[in-house]
């Protein structure tokens, strides 16, 4: 009995070693921690609802679709890529809140629409060092301060009335000065603008007849301002009015038979097609400058067949389909890739900043967004889109009458370098 005892000790003994073993052995098949996933986040705040809806939601539905077909086909140098978005709702104060969340979200760089949204929370981006695109133009505002921390998608405003106005000139047959006056939305941004375009437009041969301001949403009459530039003897209107107050005014001029009186020009966010396709025909015969094209002038190019391609598959859009504004916000999100893939480049996705974004947007140079000119995007012009075509608008269509122009630079600003003047240094 002893010796049986004694030979199951010994053998008890021995398995603590092979026990231990096979823990061990088991533990080195247990998974290890994945790493977790990389992913670069692009913010989309545009107006999906309300009165401007007819630009936030192809706007928007643009950019995301840019930014999903990127993750699909690898992301950038393998590197998820999400575009979470908020619904501002037409309502400019409500973009500041979505701004906020954006920032709890992770974004490094985001895309707005609507200069009045952007303006909401521009104090907020700078000091949070968040570079954001502006898809649907530049503004003045976005060009006075270095660092620049928004890049606009097209010449500044007061560039485009520039560009607008030289067209009038050269349509203009009679011996006296054309009687030029505004119908626009009133924003502190434009109104702005319009303190420089007018002494310009007096300057270079052009009667200057003022702007009739009127709130930029919820307008549902502008026989007022409109009769106001019959009174003052106008001979060409210029639009800045969008979304619904788009429709309201070009309805109102078929209404009062004005079309037989003046002529009527407008910018590519007062007369995009989703305003045009509202107005019904009643636009007929008006003018227009753009720097995105149609969905229908993409068709026989071969480098916009993955843009149509893209819409048709997650949208189901056709070509008509396709507004400029969808265009303009493709463009916007490729841009933002672009600088991300430079900025990973640069830093790498670990130290991924909102400044090392913003400073890759500089180094933008000569890249081909498939439409219009070559992109250099530099501080002292933080715009892309800089050229425009002139377009006649036959029933609701953007009908084009001459192919891409380089905008001149008439206005530009002498910038203030905000961190110097933060400094006291200046």
């Amino acid at each position: 009995m002893k010796k049986l005892l004694k030979q199951g000790k010994r053998l008890g003994l021995a398995a603590i070693p092979v026990a231990l073993i096979a823990v061990l052995l088991m533990g080195s098949v247990v998974p290890a921690r994945a790493e977790p996933e990389k992913v670069v986040k692009i913010g989309i705040i545009v107006p999906f609802t309300g009165a401007l809806a007819t630009l936030g939601v192809p706007n928007g539905q643009g950019a995301i679709d840019y930014i999903r077909y990127v993750d699909e086909q690898g992301g950038i140098n393998g590197i998820k890529v999400e575009a979470p978005w908020e619904d501002y709702r037409s309502a400019p104060g409500r973009a500041l809140m979505a701004y906020n969340r954006m920032r709890e979200k992770g974004i490094v760089v985001g895309i707005t629409t609507e200069e009045a949204a952007l303006y909401s929370f521009l104090p907020r981006l700078i000091r949070d060092e968040m570079p954001f695109i502006y898809a649907a133009g530049a503004a003045s505002f976005i060009a006075q301060h270095r660092p620049q921390w928004v890049v606009g998608s097209g010449p500044l405003y007061e560039n485009a009335v520039a560009f607008g106005a030289k067209w009038i000139l050269e349509m203009w047959t009679e011996e006296r000065p054309p009687r030029l006056g505004v119908l626009s939305a009133d924003v502190p941004v434009v109104r702005a603008s319009y303190a420089t375009v007018g002494p310009y437009l007096e300057e270079i041969g052009i009667e200057w007849l003022g702007v009739e301001f009127s709130p930029i949403i919820g307008c549902v009459d502008f026989s007022i301002e409109l009769l106001r530039l019959v009174e003052k003897g106008a001979d060409w209107v210029w639009l800045s009015h969008y979304g619904a107050n788009g429709v309201v005014v070009i309805k109102d001029v078929e209404r009062l038979g004005l079309m037989e009186k003046m002529s009527f020009m407008g910018e590519s966010a007062s007369l995009d097609q989703g305003t045009l396709r509202a107005a019904g025909k009643s636009a007929n015969g008006w003018y227009g400058v753009y720097n995105r094209p149609t969905g229908l002038m993409c068709e026989d190019d071969p480098k916009m067949k993955v843009l149509l391609e893209v819409a048709e598959d997650y949208r189901g859009y056709k070509p008509e389909d396709v507004t400029t504004f969808y265009v303009g916000g493709w463009a916007a999100a490729r841009i933002a890739v672009e600088a991300l893939r430079l900025a990973i480049e640069e830093v790498g996705v670990e130290n991924l900043t909102g400044r090392s974004v913003r400073d890759s947007f500089y180094r933008i140079k000569d890249f081909d967004l498939g439409f219009g000119l070559p992109v250099t995007i530099a501080e002292e012009d933080s715009t892309f889109c800089a050229g425009f075509y002139r377009a006649l608008i036959k029933g609701d269509t953007i009908a084009p009458v001459r192919g891409w122009e380089r905008v001149p630079r008439v206005f530009h600003y002498i910038m203030i370098d905000s961190e110097e003047a933060r400094a006291g240094r200046c």
